[in-house]
Protein backbone atom coordinates (compact mmCIF):
# COMPACT_ATOMS: atom_id res chain seq x y z
CA UNK A 1 0.00 0.00 0.00
CA UNK A 2 2.79 2.44 0.92
CA UNK A 3 4.57 1.67 -2.35
CA UNK A 4 1.38 2.39 -4.30
CA UNK A 5 0.97 5.71 -2.49
CA UNK A 6 4.57 6.71 -3.14
CA UNK A 7 4.44 5.67 -6.78
CA UNK A 8 1.22 7.56 -7.44
CA UNK A 9 2.39 10.68 -5.59
CA UNK A 10 5.73 10.67 -7.43
CA UNK A 11 4.09 10.34 -10.85
CA UNK A 12 1.51 13.02 -10.12
CA UNK A 13 4.06 15.54 -8.83
CA UNK A 14 6.19 15.01 -11.92
CA UNK A 15 3.29 16.54 -13.82
CA UNK A 16 2.78 20.29 -14.14
CA UNK A 17 -0.89 20.20 -13.13
CA UNK A 18 -0.62 20.03 -9.31
CA UNK A 19 1.83 22.94 -9.27
CA UNK A 20 -0.44 24.98 -11.54
CA UNK A 21 -3.50 24.22 -9.39
CA UNK A 22 -1.66 25.23 -6.22
CA UNK A 23 -0.53 28.42 -7.94
CA UNK A 24 -4.09 29.17 -9.02
CA UNK A 25 -5.40 28.80 -5.49
CA UNK A 26 -2.67 30.89 -3.88
CA UNK A 27 -3.00 33.56 -6.55
CA UNK A 28 -6.80 33.61 -6.16
CA UNK A 29 -6.61 34.05 -2.38
CA UNK A 30 -4.07 36.87 -2.60
CA UNK A 31 -5.84 38.58 -5.51
CA UNK A 32 -9.25 38.34 -3.81
CA UNK A 33 -7.91 39.97 -0.65
CA UNK A 34 -6.18 42.72 -2.62
CA UNK A 35 -9.26 43.44 -4.74
CA UNK A 36 -11.44 43.74 -1.65
CA UNK A 37 -8.83 45.91 0.03
CA UNK A 38 -8.75 48.17 -3.05
CA UNK A 39 -12.55 48.38 -2.87
CA UNK A 40 -12.38 49.37 0.79
CA UNK A 41 -9.77 52.04 0.04
CA UNK A 42 -11.80 53.43 -2.86
CA UNK A 43 -15.11 53.51 -0.99
CA UNK A 44 -13.65 54.57 2.35
CA UNK A 45 -14.81 58.18 1.97
CA UNK A 46 -18.50 57.42 1.46
CA UNK A 47 -20.98 58.84 3.94
CA UNK A 48 -22.82 55.56 4.45
CA UNK A 49 -19.83 53.38 5.24
CA UNK A 50 -21.55 50.56 7.11
CA UNK A 51 -20.92 48.05 4.32
CA UNK A 52 -17.37 49.32 3.93
CA UNK A 53 -16.68 48.85 7.64
CA UNK A 54 -18.06 45.31 7.52
CA UNK A 55 -15.81 44.52 4.57
CA UNK A 56 -12.82 46.11 6.29
CA UNK A 57 -13.50 44.01 9.39
CA UNK A 58 -13.64 40.80 7.35
CA UNK A 59 -10.20 41.55 5.93
CA UNK A 60 -8.60 41.97 9.35
CA UNK A 61 -6.38 39.26 10.74
CA UNK A 62 -8.85 38.33 13.50
CA UNK A 63 -11.28 37.15 10.81
CA UNK A 64 -8.75 35.42 8.57
CA UNK A 65 -9.86 31.92 9.62
CA UNK A 66 -13.56 32.09 8.67
CA UNK A 67 -12.99 34.43 5.72
CA UNK A 68 -10.13 32.49 4.12
CA UNK A 69 -11.72 29.11 4.85
CA UNK A 70 -14.92 30.09 3.05
CA UNK A 71 -12.95 31.35 0.06
CA UNK A 72 -10.70 28.29 -0.08
CA UNK A 73 -13.63 25.88 0.26
CA UNK A 74 -15.14 27.24 -2.96
CA UNK A 75 -12.00 27.51 -5.09
CA UNK A 76 -10.21 24.58 -3.49
CA UNK A 77 -13.05 22.11 -3.99
CA UNK A 78 -13.06 22.81 -7.72
CA UNK A 79 -9.28 22.41 -7.92
CA UNK A 80 -9.31 19.23 -5.81
CA UNK A 81 -11.95 17.73 -8.13
CA UNK A 82 -9.81 18.57 -11.16
CA UNK A 83 -6.73 16.98 -9.59
CA UNK A 84 -8.44 13.78 -8.40
CA UNK A 85 -10.45 13.41 -11.59
CA UNK A 86 -7.53 13.93 -13.93
CA UNK A 87 -5.32 11.61 -11.87
CA UNK A 88 -7.84 8.75 -11.92
CA UNK A 89 -9.41 9.22 -15.33
CA UNK A 90 -6.03 9.97 -16.87
CA UNK A 91 -4.83 6.46 -16.04
CA UNK A 92 -7.53 5.10 -18.32
CA UNK A 93 -6.95 7.70 -21.01
CA UNK A 94 -3.23 6.96 -21.18
CA UNK A 95 -3.73 3.20 -20.82
CA UNK A 96 -1.48 2.98 -17.74
CA UNK A 97 -4.13 1.66 -15.36
CA UNK A 98 -3.37 -1.97 -16.21
CA UNK A 99 0.36 -1.44 -15.67
CA UNK A 100 -0.20 0.27 -12.33
CA UNK A 101 -2.54 -2.45 -11.05
CA UNK A 102 -0.06 -5.17 -12.00
CA UNK A 103 2.68 -3.39 -10.05
CA UNK A 104 0.62 -3.25 -6.81
CA UNK A 105 0.40 -6.16 -4.38
CA UNK A 106 -3.39 -5.95 -4.25
CA UNK A 107 -5.78 -4.54 -6.80
CA UNK A 108 -7.49 -2.21 -4.32
CA UNK A 109 -4.18 -0.46 -3.61
CA UNK A 110 -4.57 1.46 -6.88
CA UNK A 111 -7.90 2.99 -5.83
CA UNK A 112 -6.75 3.56 -2.25
CA UNK A 113 -3.71 5.47 -3.51
CA UNK A 114 -5.91 7.71 -5.65
CA UNK A 115 -8.24 8.45 -2.74
CA UNK A 116 -5.52 9.09 -0.17
CA UNK A 117 -3.41 11.26 -2.47
CA UNK A 118 -6.51 13.16 -3.56
CA UNK A 119 -7.34 14.00 0.05
CA UNK A 120 -3.71 14.89 0.80
CA UNK A 121 -3.69 17.29 -2.15
CA UNK A 122 -6.91 18.88 -0.86
CA UNK A 123 -5.24 19.25 2.55
CA UNK A 124 -2.22 20.90 0.94
CA UNK A 125 -4.50 23.31 -0.92
CA UNK A 126 -6.22 24.30 2.31
CA UNK A 127 -3.05 24.59 4.38
CA UNK A 128 -1.14 26.74 1.89
CA UNK A 129 -4.25 28.77 1.11
CA UNK A 130 -4.83 29.54 4.79
CA UNK A 131 -1.19 30.55 5.27
CA UNK A 132 -1.40 32.82 2.22
CA UNK A 133 -4.60 34.36 3.56
CA UNK A 134 -2.97 34.88 6.95
CA UNK A 135 0.03 36.63 5.38
CA UNK A 136 -2.09 38.99 3.26
CA UNK A 137 -4.54 39.67 6.08
CA UNK A 138 -1.67 40.44 8.45
CA UNK A 139 -0.29 42.93 5.94
CA UNK A 140 -3.71 44.58 5.61
CA UNK A 141 -4.12 44.74 9.39
CA UNK A 142 -0.68 46.31 9.61
CA UNK A 143 -1.76 49.07 7.25
CA UNK A 144 -4.86 49.69 9.38
CA UNK A 145 -3.72 49.71 12.98
CA UNK A 146 -0.97 47.10 13.39
CA UNK A 147 -3.12 45.08 15.80
CA UNK A 148 -1.99 41.45 15.86
CA UNK A 149 -3.64 40.49 19.14
CA UNK A 150 -5.80 37.89 17.38
CA UNK A 151 -2.75 36.02 16.09
CA UNK A 152 -0.75 36.36 19.27
CA UNK A 153 -3.55 35.17 21.56
CA UNK A 154 -3.39 31.71 23.08
CA UNK A 155 -5.40 29.21 21.08
CA UNK A 156 -5.07 30.85 17.66
CA UNK A 157 -2.82 28.08 16.33
CA UNK A 158 -5.32 25.47 17.51
CA UNK A 159 -8.20 27.33 15.84
CA UNK A 160 -6.18 27.52 12.63
CA UNK A 161 -5.45 23.78 12.66
CA UNK A 162 -9.12 22.99 13.37
CA UNK A 163 -10.18 25.23 10.48
CA UNK A 164 -7.75 23.48 8.12
CA UNK A 165 -9.19 20.10 9.15
CA UNK A 166 -12.80 21.28 8.74
CA UNK A 167 -12.16 22.85 5.35
CA UNK A 168 -10.34 19.75 4.11
CA UNK A 169 -13.18 17.55 5.36
CA UNK A 170 -15.80 19.39 3.28
CA UNK A 171 -13.76 18.60 0.15
CA UNK A 172 -13.45 14.87 0.84
CA UNK A 173 -16.86 13.82 -0.61
CA UNK A 174 -16.10 15.63 -3.86
CA UNK A 175 -12.63 14.07 -4.10
CA UNK A 176 -14.14 10.61 -3.50
CA UNK A 177 -16.84 11.30 -6.11
CA UNK A 178 -14.20 12.34 -8.67
CA UNK A 179 -12.24 9.12 -8.10
CA UNK A 180 -15.40 7.02 -8.34
CA UNK A 181 -16.56 8.70 -11.54
CA UNK A 182 -13.06 8.39 -12.99
CA UNK A 183 -13.22 4.62 -12.50
CA UNK A 184 -16.84 4.39 -13.61
CA UNK A 185 -16.48 6.58 -16.70
CA UNK A 186 -12.85 5.60 -17.47
CA UNK A 187 -12.31 9.20 -18.50
CA UNK A 188 -10.92 12.43 -17.09
CA UNK A 189 -13.78 14.34 -18.71
CA UNK A 190 -16.36 12.33 -16.77
CA UNK A 191 -14.33 12.39 -13.56
CA UNK A 192 -14.01 16.17 -13.65
CA UNK A 193 -17.14 17.30 -15.48
CA UNK A 194 -19.78 15.43 -13.48
CA UNK A 195 -18.56 16.39 -9.98
CA UNK A 196 -18.13 20.01 -11.05
CA UNK A 197 -21.59 19.99 -12.58
CA UNK A 198 -23.08 18.51 -9.42
CA UNK A 199 -21.20 21.03 -7.28
CA UNK A 200 -22.52 24.04 -9.23
CA UNK A 201 -26.08 22.80 -9.90
CA UNK A 202 -26.55 21.71 -6.32
CA UNK A 203 -25.50 25.14 -5.02
CA UNK A 204 -28.10 26.77 -7.25
CA UNK A 205 -30.80 24.21 -6.42
CA UNK A 206 -30.28 24.55 -2.67
CA UNK A 207 -30.57 28.35 -2.88
CA UNK A 208 -33.80 28.11 -4.87
CA UNK A 209 -35.37 25.51 -2.59
CA UNK A 210 -34.41 27.45 0.53
CA UNK A 211 -36.05 30.53 -0.95
CA UNK A 212 -39.26 28.54 -1.57
CA UNK A 213 -39.22 27.40 2.06
CA UNK A 214 -41.36 24.81 3.80
CA UNK A 215 -40.69 21.16 3.10
CA UNK A 216 -38.39 22.12 0.21
CA UNK A 217 -36.08 23.90 2.64
CA UNK A 218 -36.02 20.82 4.86
CA UNK A 219 -34.94 18.71 1.88
CA UNK A 220 -31.87 20.89 1.35
CA UNK A 221 -30.48 19.81 4.73
CA UNK A 222 -29.45 16.59 3.02
CA UNK A 223 -27.59 18.50 0.28
CA UNK A 224 -23.77 18.46 0.46
CA UNK A 225 -23.53 22.24 -0.05
CA UNK A 226 -25.77 23.00 2.94
CA UNK A 227 -23.81 20.66 5.18
CA UNK A 228 -20.59 22.13 3.80
CA UNK A 229 -21.80 25.55 4.94
CA UNK A 230 -22.73 24.13 8.35
CA UNK A 231 -19.22 22.78 8.90
CA UNK A 232 -17.55 25.98 7.69
CA UNK A 233 -19.79 28.09 9.94
CA UNK A 234 -17.98 26.57 12.91
CA UNK A 235 -14.87 28.43 11.77
CA UNK A 236 -16.60 31.69 12.75
CA UNK A 237 -17.20 30.56 16.33
CA UNK A 238 -13.75 31.54 17.57
CA UNK A 239 -12.54 34.19 19.93
CA UNK A 240 -12.39 37.64 18.35
CA UNK A 241 -14.13 36.70 15.09
CA UNK A 242 -17.05 38.81 13.90
CA UNK A 243 -17.91 37.02 10.66
CA UNK A 244 -19.41 33.75 9.48
CA UNK A 245 -21.68 33.31 12.48
CA UNK A 246 -23.87 30.22 12.01
CA UNK A 247 -27.43 30.55 10.78
CA UNK A 248 -30.35 28.94 12.58
CA UNK A 249 -31.37 27.43 9.22
CA UNK A 250 -28.19 25.36 9.01
CA UNK A 251 -27.66 21.94 10.59
CA UNK A 252 -25.13 21.69 13.40
CA UNK A 253 -21.47 21.43 12.44
CA UNK A 254 -21.31 17.83 13.69
CA UNK A 255 -24.43 16.88 11.73
CA UNK A 256 -22.99 18.51 8.62
CA UNK A 257 -19.72 16.65 9.05
CA UNK A 258 -21.58 13.35 9.49
CA UNK A 259 -23.66 13.86 6.34
CA UNK A 260 -20.58 14.74 4.29
CA UNK A 261 -18.83 11.70 5.73
CA UNK A 262 -21.76 9.52 4.66
CA UNK A 263 -21.52 10.82 1.09
CA UNK A 264 -17.76 10.21 1.06
CA UNK A 265 -18.19 6.70 2.46
CA UNK A 266 -20.80 5.87 -0.17
CA UNK A 267 -18.46 6.98 -2.97
CA UNK A 268 -15.55 5.01 -1.47
CA UNK A 269 -17.61 1.82 -1.15
CA UNK A 270 -18.89 2.16 -4.71
CA UNK A 271 -15.47 2.75 -6.24
CA UNK A 272 -13.88 -0.21 -4.44
CA UNK A 273 -16.80 -2.47 -5.38
CA UNK A 274 -16.75 -1.38 -9.02
CA UNK A 275 -12.99 -1.60 -9.42
CA UNK A 276 -12.74 -5.03 -7.83
CA UNK A 277 -15.45 -6.49 -10.09
CA UNK A 278 -14.52 -4.84 -13.37
CA UNK A 279 -12.14 -6.40 -15.86
CA UNK A 280 -9.26 -4.22 -16.96
CA UNK A 281 -8.53 -4.52 -20.65
CA UNK A 282 -5.36 -3.49 -22.41
CA UNK A 283 -7.02 -0.16 -23.19
CA UNK A 284 -8.17 0.28 -19.56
Amino acid sequence: MINALRSDAFRQWKRLMPKVLLGILLGSVVLFYLLLWATVQTAGGQTDATGVEDLRASLRVENVIPFSAGLIAQFGTILAIIMAGSSTGGEYGSGTVRTMVVRTRARWHFVAAKLVNGVLFAFLLVLLGMLAGLAVSAAISSSLDGNYDAVLRAGFAGDLVAAVVRTTWVMVPYVAAAVFLGVWGRSSAVAIGLPLGIFVVELIASSVLQAVGGVFEDVTKAFPSVNLSAVLAANGQIQGSSTSQPSDDLPSAWQGAAVLGAYALAAVVLVFYLFQRRDITAEG
